[in-house]
C-alpha cells in the first residue's frame, strides 16, 4: 500500500485511523458529550413533524360519512382512499431511504415534508373521488419518504445509549399523539356538522330518505 510523506496510507490522515492514540469516532464523541440542548431541540422539532404527518395520514379514517353525503360514495369504496395513501407510503419509504443516503438527510427531510404538506392542502380542492385518491397517494409518497430521513437524522445526533428511547419518543409517542389528535378532530368535525368535502354543481348532497310511518291497521268493523 502506498504511503504519503508522513508514513500514513494515502488519502487518510493519522487522526482518522481507528485505534491510534488520540483518535475518536463520531459515536464515541457523542457518547462522551452526552445529551444537550441541541439534541433536545432536534427531538422536539422532529416530534412536531411526526405529529403533523400522523394527523394527515389518519384524518381520512374519520371522514367516510362526509364523502358519502357529498358524492354518494359507499364506505367500502372510500377505503380505497386510505389504501392509496399506504401504497404511496410504501413506495415513498423505499425512495426516502435512498435519497437520504445520496442527497443528505436535511435536504431530503425538507423536500419530502414540503411535498407532503403541499399535496395535503391540495386535497381540499378535491372535485371527485379519483382526484382525492390520487392526492392521497401523493401524500403517502411524501409521508413515507419523510420517515427514514427524519428518524435517521435525529438518531445520528444522539449518544448510542439514548437512541432507542429517542426512537420511541419520536416515531412511537409522537406518531400515536398525532393519531389521537386526528381522532379528536374528526369527532369535533362531526359534532359541529362540518362537511370538509367542498360541493360543486356535480356533487349535490344526498337528501335524507324520509322515515316511513309505522303501520297501524285500523280495527275491522262489520256493518249490521
Amino acid at each position: 500500500m502506498g504511503t504519503d510523506n508522513g508514513g500514513s496510507p494515502l488519502g487518510k490522515s493519522p487522526s482518522s485511523e481507528v485505534g491510534l492514540p488520540g483518535s475518536m469516532t463520531v459515536d464515541e464523541a457523542l457518547d462522551k458529550i452526552g445529551m444537550g440542548r441541541g439534541q433536545a431541540f432536534s427531538i422536539c422539532v422532529m416530534s412536531l413533524f411526526w405529529i403533523s404527518e400522523s394527523m394527515q395520514a389518519f384524518i381520512f379514517f374519520y371522514l367516510p360519512a362526509a364523502m358519502n353525503d357529498s358524492w354518494g360514495t359507499p364506505a367500502d369504496t372510500v377505503a380505497w382512499i386510505d389504501s392509496s395513501f399506504f401504497i404511496g407510503a410504501f413506495v415513498g419509504a423505499l425512495f426516502g431511504g435512498w435519497a437520504a443516503d445520496h442527497f443528505e438527510r436535511r435536504p431530503t427531510l425538507l423536500a419530502t415534508a414540503a411535498f407532503s404538506a403541499v399535496v395535503g392542502v391540495a386535497c381540499w380542492w378535491a372535485m371527485d373521488f379519483w382526484y382525492l385518491t390520487t392526492m392521497r397517494f401523493l401524500v403517502g409518497l411524501g409521508n413515507g419518504a419523510f420517515a427514514p430521513a427524519s428518524l435517521t437524522m435525529t438518531l445520528e445526533t444522539c449518544p448510542r445509549k439514548y437512541r432507542g428511547q429517542v426512537a420511541m419518543a419520536v416515531a412511537g409517542f409522537s406518531a400515536a399523539t398525532g393519531r389521537l389528535l386526528a381522532a379528536l378532530l374528526g369527532l369535533a368535525l362531526y359534532d359541529e356538522g362540518y362537511n370538509p368535502v367542498p360541493y360543486t354543481s356535480n356533487t349535490k348532497p344526498k337528501t335524507p330518505n324520509p322515515q316511513p310511518k309505522p303501520f297501524n291497521p285500523e280495527p275491522l268493523t262489520l256493518d249490521p
